[in-house]
């Protein structure tokens, strides 16, 4: 089975997430794939488009006003063609870069405990994790953050905003939020502390209904829904809060989703290329294994603008199979997914290698921009960096 924070691989999105991004690798448990060597491939270095490439670097290198080591051209080379190809969840990570995205594995960092994304130009919230500083101190989905230590965020991206809400801890950070409704911005002071970021919190609500909140659908989730509704097998009803939650891990998601539906039952399916060549689609599918946890029980599901990729999966496996009600807004509509390739030691390559489909064969997916703006122009963004 694919690994997925979205990746979120966020991852944050996180973008790490696995934070940020629903991000698939070739099957659980394994490492990054490496790009093939053989093939068609093979035969680009001798291609006219390769010595074109190489002429404009050599020139550029030994006569360009700009004087950049070749190390920096390499990098603003390979950045220009990811920019170039559409793709909004395309990136070619650094090593702290790297680092960040795979914080979602453990949910371990220091920081207050928000998700950010760059959304119309402006650094904006799209997750508040629970029992963080960022949490303690108010702040809330959606807020915008305009202001780090009395120094504009304007033109800031996602990187620049991290870096500086981020620190060692015991220090405080001062934010300036403008929250719609408010006419003054809010100006929380927040100090810094170890953020564990626990994917789930189970209690119980109402009339003895069991609640589980999933901020993100990172490694090990499954685990931690499963001892939940154990936990609470003797509650009449569960609610399933996917509100916020940006995605993950794409077998986390089949797994939960396995959790209340019967064996057999389709979980979801995927398109993707046949690697090296044209025209040719691998078609996979994943059905459920284990029995429903909690059979006959009404269950919820809570969605909103925020709910992404993996949660999504989980959303549309229920309401396909009419295993729970699903409330909310229209959900962010992520339907691709990303692989992670290593391109040496320290660096890596998140790229969209395929589309996901509702067991009753739907696509969620919704185009986006490369600022991660729905073509429609609604107000939607896609998760990057936790700080």
């Amino acid at each position: 089975m694919a690994q997925t924070e979205g990746v979120f691989m966020i991852r944050k999105i996180t973008s790490g997430l696995l934070m940020v991004l629903v991000v698939a690798l070739p099957a659980a448990g394994q490492s990054p794939t490496t790009p093939r060597r053989d093939g068609p491939g093979s035969q680009e270095a001798g291609s006219e488009g390769a010595q074109i490439f190489l002429s404009v670097f050599r020139s550029v290198r030994d006569y360009g006003l700009e004087m950049l080591p070749d190390s920096a051209l390499w990098d603003r080379a390979v950045n220009g063609l990811i920019r170039e190809l559409n793709d909004p969840y395309a990136q070619a990570f650094t090593p702290a870069e790297f680092d960040e995205f795979q914080e979602g594995n453990t949910g371990n960092y220091a920081g207050i405990g928000v998700q950010i994304t760059n959304l119309n130009e402006t650094i904006t919230i799209t997750a508040v994790f629970r029992g963080t500083p960022a949490e303690q101190s108010g702040l809330e989905v959606g807020d915008l953050i305009i202001g780090v230590n009395n120094e504009s965020t304007e033109g800031w991206t996602t990187r620049d905003a991290s870096d500086a809400i981020r620190g060692e801890i015991g220090t405080t950070v001062n934010l300036q939020i403008a929250r719609q409704g408010l006419r003054a911005p809010l100006t929380p002071t927040i100090a810094r502390d170890s953020v564990h970021v626990s994917a789930v919190v189970a209690d119980v609500v109402g009339p003895n209904i069991a609640y589980i909140g999933l901020d993100r659908v990172a490694r090990g989730s499954s685990q931690e829904v499963d001892s939940a509704l154990m936990r609470f097998r003797d509650a009449p009803g569960v609610i399933l809060d996917l509100r916020g939650n940006p995605g993950g891990f794409l077998d986390e998601a089949l797994k939960i989703s396995d959790l209340f539906l019967e064996p057999g039952a389709r979980l979801a399916s995927a398109e993707s290329r046949v690697p090296g060549q044209e025209g040719r689609n691998l078609d996979e599918a994943w059905n459920s294994q284990t029995p429903d946890r909690i059979p006959g029980k009404p269950v919820i599901v809570l969605v909103d603008r925020f709910s992404a990729s993996a949660s999504e999966i989980v959303a549309g496996a229920l309401q396909d199979h009419d295993r729970a009600l699903v409330i909310g807004e229209r959900t962010f509509g992520k339907g691709v997914f990303q692989n992670i390739f290593r391109l040496t030691e320290k660096r890596h390559l998140r790229l969209t290698t395929g589309e996901w489909f509702t067991p009753l064969g739907r696509s969620l997916h919704r185009p986006r921009t490369m600022q991660g703006r729905p073509l429609e122009e609604d107000p939607d963004t896609f998760p990057i960096v936790t700080s």
